[in-house]
C-alpha cells in the first residue's frame, strides 16, 4: 500500500508545472500573474526540471507573490521543491498554503487533501490524516487509494473494524473499475479480519485469495486459521479438513491426528483408517504412532461395517424414507469416497425436508465438487447460508481454482 501512496508523491512532482501552465491571464485581477512573476517562476522552475536544488530553492525565496495565482504559484513550487528533497513536512505546508491561496482548481482540491492526507500519515498526525482524507472524498477524490490510507490510519490507532472497512471498500473500487485487486490487499484484510475475531469477514476476503493462484501450503494456512479460531461445528470442522485431504495440504502429523481422530470420534471410521493409511504412506506418520496406532486398531472392525453399509446404500437414494435418513445415507457415502452417490441421497434430503438446509447445500455441493460436477457444485454452494456458508465458500474456492496437486 505504501508503494501507491509514494507514486501518488511521484505524480505530483508534475503537479506545479502543469498548474503553472493552466493558469489563465484572462481571469479576473485577483487570479493573473504578473508577466514578471510568470518569468521569475518559470525560471525556478527550470532549476527544479534540471535537478539544480539549490538555485531553485533561491528563485523560489525571492519570489514576491501579489494575486492568489501567484500565492497558489509559489506555493506549488515550494511543493515539488520539498518533494524533491522528501521533506514531508515542507511537502505539507505547501499543499496547506496551496488550498489557503484560494485559487487551488476546484478538479485538484480533492487531491490536494489527500495529499494532505499522506503527509500527515506519514508524520504521525492521524486526527490531521483522517480530516483531510475525509476532506478528499467530499471535494470527490474517493478512490481505492484514499480508503487504504484511511485504512492504514486506523490501523495505528487500533481501530481493526474500521480498517477493515475501508479495506473493504478499497476493493470494492477496484472491481467497481474492472482492476484485479492485489492478492496483497486481501491477505492484509484477511489478517485484520481474524484479529478482529470477524470471522465471515476474514472467510470471505481469505476464500477471494485462494481463488488466485496459491499453493497447498497457503490453503492449509487459511483453512487451518479459521479451523482454530472460529469454533465451528464439528461436522463443519470435518468438512475442512476433508478439504486439506482433497488439496494436498495435510502437511503435519499434527493434521493427520486432528482428522482422523475427528472423523472417527463423529463415526466415520472407515474415513479415519484411509486419513491414517494415507499419512503413513506419505511418510507424515509413524506405523508406531502413539495416538494413531491404537485408534487404528479401534477401528478396522468399524470401518469394514462402513463400507459395508456404504455399499448397500449405492443406488437407493429415492426410496429414503425422510429428510433426516436420506442425509444420513449421503454422509455415510460422502465419507467413503461415493461422492456421485453421496450427491444423490443429499438430493432426496432436500426435497425431503426436516433437515438443515445449509448443512445439506454445503455437502451437496462438496459432494458435486468431488463428483467433478463443477457447475452445478458452483451453483449449490454460492446459495450456502450461514456459519454452513463459510465452509461452502471455501469450497467454493476450490471449485473455482483447485490447486494443481489435488490428492485422490
Amino acid at each position: 500500500m505504501a508503494i501507491a501512496h509514494r507514486k501518488g508523491l511521484a505524480a505530483a512532482l508534475m503537479l506545479a508545472g502543469a498548474l503553472l501552465l493552466a493558469a489563465s491571464p484572462a481571469q479576473a485581477d485577483v487570479m493573473k500573474a504578473s508577466p514578471s512573476f510568470r518569468k521569475a517562476a518559470e525560471a525556478a522552475q527550470a532549476s527544479l526540471e534540471t535537478g539544480d536544488l539549490p538555485a531553485a530553492n533561491t528563485r523560489i525565496s525571492s519570489l514576491q507573490p501579489a494575486s492568489a495565482l501567484e500565492k497558489y504559484m509559489l506555493a506549488s513550487l515550494r511543493f515539488e521543491y520539498a518533494a524533491r528533497r522528501n521533506d514531508l513536512r515542507a511537502q505539507r505546508s505547501a499543499v496547506a498554503e496551496m488550498l489557503a491561496s484560494g485559487a487551488a482548481p476546484e478538479k485538484q482540491q480533492g487531491y490536494l487533501h489527500y495529499l494532505l492526507g499522506y503527509s500527515s500519515a506519514q508524520l504521525g498526525d492521524a486526527n490531521d490524516a483522517l480530516s483531510h482524507l475525509s476532506n478528499a472524498r467530499k471535494a470527490g477524490y474517493d478512490t481505492s487509494e484514499v480508503a487504504l490510507l484511511m485504512a492504514e490510519v486506523h490501523l495505528r490507532r487500533h481501530q481493526g473494524a474500521e480498517a477493515l472497512a475501508q479495506f473493504n471498500q478499497a476493493i470494492a473500487k477496484e472491481d467497481a473499475a474492472g482492476r484485479a485487486v492485489p492478492a496483497s490487499w486481501l491477505e492484509r484484510g484477511a489478517a485484520i479480519a481474524y484479529s478482529q475475531k470477524n470471522y465471515p469477514g476474514f472467510v470471505a476476503l481469505a476464500t477471494r485469495r485462494l481463488r488466485m493462484a496459491a499453493g497447498p501450503g497457503e490453503w492449509r494456512t487459511a483453512i487451518s486459521s479459521y479451523i482454530a479460531g472460529a469454533a465451528a461445528d464439528k461436522e463443519a470442522q470435518l468438512d475442512l479438513y476433508r478439504l486439506q485431504n482433497a488439496i494436498g495440504a495435510l502437511a503435519t502429523e499434527r493434521d493427520y491426528h486432528a482428522y482422523s481422530r475427528l472423523a472417527a470420534e463423529l463415526g466415520y471410521a472407515s474415513e479415519a483408517q484411509s486419513v491414517i493409511e494415507a499419512g503413513r504412506a506419505r511418510g507424515k506418520l509413524l506405523p508406531a504412532d502413539a495416538v494413531t496406532a491404537p485408534l487404528l486398531a479401534s477401528l478396522k472392525a468399524k470401518a469394514t461395517a462402513n463400507l459395508a453399509e456404504a455399499q448397500k446404500l449405492q443406488g437407493k437414494a429415492a426410496s429414503a424414507a425422510s429428510g433426516p435418513v436420506a442425509l444420513k445415507g449421503g454422509d455415510r457415502l460422502l465419507s467413503a469416497g461415493q461422492y456421485a452417490a453421496a450427491a444423490a441421497y443429499y438430493d432426496q434430503a432436500l426435497r425431503k425436508g426436516g433437515v438443515d438446509k445449509d448443512k445439506i447445500g454445503a455437502r451437496l455441493g462438496i459432494a458435486l465438487a468431488r463428483a467433478g460436477e463443477t457447475e452445478r457444485a458452483k451453483t449449490v454452494l454460492a446459495q450456502v447460508g450461514g456459519r454452513w456458508g463459510e465452509v461452502a465458500a471455501y469450497w467454493a474456492s476450490f471449485v473455482a481454482n483447485p490447486p494443481s496437486a489435488v490428492a485422490s
